[in-house]
């Protein structure tokens, strides 16, 4: 397992106001034009409904933002859901959760790829940022649209119990899936297994971990990436 490494002076923060979110915003579009996710960094894919209901964190550098990402509160119905169909068996699961103000949706991460200590430490500050934000939320229940490599990462080499919860499609400029983390099974997980990944998600976190529910899914089994393609 690879435990991530801190970047001396990067800071990680929910974003506030309209000049922090309008530099989230131009950040992401570069980031996705870049990368060939979208076409341009006017394109209209990048002006979706859920942006004012989002909650946006920047990671910053020496006061420069060079990272950015979102949380997407659970209203309904989320990106993923419109973007992806959902296998049968999770789709039943999901329709007796308590999803209304249990659950988010981790969205449009955006670093650089020549941010100051490299894509994954920013983009490990930013998901760290944002757990411990939805633990103070007391929101435990994560949905992500992932490559089939990061999904790998995420579980193979950071130890993240995550489940695909849909087929892959083809979205976004290249191939993506669905996937659900439950992030007290998660935290359980790391604390008995993989204790310097646990040091580090909870670095600089102040509250109370003692009363935390009971995980609604357990996603520590083994999971199915699909067929390489």
């Amino acid at each position: 397992m690879v435990t991530l490494q801190e970047v001396p002076g990067l800071v990680v923060r929910p974003l506030d106001g309209p000049g922090d979110l309008a530099e989230a915003l131009a950040l992401n579009a570069r980031v996705y034009a870049d990368r060939g996710i979208v076409d341009s960094v006017d394109d209209d894919y990048l002006a979706d409904r859920w942006i004012d209901t989002s909650t946006y964190f920047g990671a910053f550098h020496e006061g420069t933002m060079v990272g950015t990402a979102r949380l997407i509160p659970y209203h309904r119905d989320l990106h993923i859901f419109e973007m992806f169909d959902i296998d049968e068996g999770w789709e039943g699961r999901l329709e007796t959760a308590p999803l209304q103000g249990n659950a988010y949706e981790v969205s449009a991460l955006s670093v650089p790829k020549d941010a100051p200590g490299g894509f994954f430490a920013v983009s490990g500050a930013l998901y760290r940022g944002m757990l411990q934000f939805s633990l103070v939320q007391r929101r435990f229940l994560w949905f992500a649209i992932l490559t089939p490599m990061l999904a790998r990462i995420l579980n193979k080499v950071l130890g993240v119990p995550l489940q695909v919860i849909g087929p892959r499609e083809d979205v976004m400029g290249a191939v993506r899936m669905p996937a659900i983390i439950d992030l007290v099974t998660f935290l359980d997980h790391i604390r008995e297994n993989l204790p310097e990944q646990y040091a580090y998600a909870m670095r600089g976190l102040e509250i109370d971990l003692t009363s935390m529910p009971e995980p609604l899914f357990d996603t520590t089994a083994d999971v199915s990436f699909g067929p390489r393609r």
